[in-house]
């Protein structure tokens, strides 16, 4: 007698576990159904794009800083600009970021002392 009731209760708990995890997949179906889609046909972009300026702090950076710069302006985003801050270097970070600004008008640099 004893192992019916505890046949019984077991097969409840893994029809409640069963209809539970059936609810969790109805409401995961019925969110992507009603999930606003990322992109819309109707969608006025605007144009042109707003200003973004971008800035970089660089101490000692003389290894690294050309790379950094290069991956920043090689961006898909047009209009923006790019601020380099030399915060009181002792290499050839200041070196570097003018000649970068030199050969692009986007870029800015302020040296700091």
């Amino acid at each position: 007698m004893y192992l019916y009731y505890l046949n019984f209760f077991i097969t409840i708990i893994l029809l409640v576990i069963i209809g539970m995890w059936g609810r969790m997949f109805y409401l995961w179906i019925r969110s992507i159904r009603y999930t606003p889609k990322l992109i819309e046909k109707n969608v006025k972009f605007l144009s042109p794009p707003p200003k973004v300026s971008i800035i970089l702090p660089a101490r000692n950076e003389e290894k690294r800083i050309k790379k950094c710069v290069e991956s920043l302006l090689d961006q898909d985003y047009s209009n923006f600009e790019l601020i380099l801050v030399n915060d009181g270097s002792t290499d050839k970070t200041l070196d570097i970021i003018k000649q970068i600004s030199m050969n692009d008008d986007r870029v800015k640099v302020i040296d700091l002392k």
